[in-house]
């Protein structure tokens, strides 16, 4: 999943949103959609997934990105945001032996804090 902050920024330069001041650089902008929009995006394709029967992977590619990218040819000015692997699952496979399946479990009420602000 690639984020591509470029394309955002000349499209907020174009005169129809230029007021804004966004078009004038990624830094001026006060979150980076970019990466919200791919990563949504990325939600999406996992829920798809899942919803058709397979089984998916969500991982990021930490220190290699930028060997990753260039191995795979993609230009600079893109953002790995991650890598989506799917496949048919393994029915004779417990999926949920992995480490952080495991792990204890906070209580509900130190989780959802609705009402209490």
């Amino acid at each position: 999943m690639l984020a591509h902050p470029g394309a955002y920024v000349e499209r907020y330069a174009e005169p129809d949103k230029a007021a804004t001041g966004l078009g004038e650089g990624a830094e001026r902008w006060p979150v980076p959609y970019w990466t919200v929009d791919a990563s949504f995006a990325a939600m999406l394709i996992q829920l798809a997934a899942i919803d058709a029967g397979l089984g998916v992977l969500f991982f990021g590619p930490f220190d290699h990105e930028a060997d990753v990218l260039r191995a795979l040819g993609i230009p600079d000015d893109r953002q790995a945001i991650g890598t989506i692997a799917l496949g048919w699952p393994d029915e004779q496979r417990d999926t949920r032996a992995g480490t952080s399946a495991t792990r204890p479990r906070r209580d509900q009420a130190d989780v959802i804090h609705w009402g209490r602000w």
